[in-house]
């Protein structure tokens, strides 16, 4: 069975780490907040950070290392692009079009 991805609890911690005009890159908060929903999970970090405005560098790439489910501990390693949750202050409005 696939896990369910849990948006209301990605978005607390997006807000969470971003708390007191700071900026974090997905990476460091996926150190700080592991991954419980595998691959679909950190998917859903990169859509949110599409959706509401953070910084995504697509020329940056940064390797993501995720834990799968599985009877053996097994992971996989994600390349992805540089993504930056910034505070709500800093976002881009309308997808970066002002």
């Amino acid at each position: 069975m696939t896990p369910r991805i849990k948006w209301d609890k990605i978005k607390d911690n997006i807000k969470k780490h971003t708390a007191n005009n700071i900026t974090v890159s997905l990476k460091t908060l996926l150190d700080q907040e592991p991954v419980t929903a595998g691959v679909l999970e950190v998917i859903a970090y990169l859509q949110i950070a599409e959706d509401d405005g953070h910084y995504i560098y697509h020329d940056e790439k940064e390797e993501i290392k995720v834990a799968l489910r599985s009877s053996t501990p097994q992971s996989v390693t994600l390349t992805m692009p540089k993504i930056l949750f910034v505070p709500n202050s800093q976002r881009k409005r309308n997808n970066g079009l002002e």
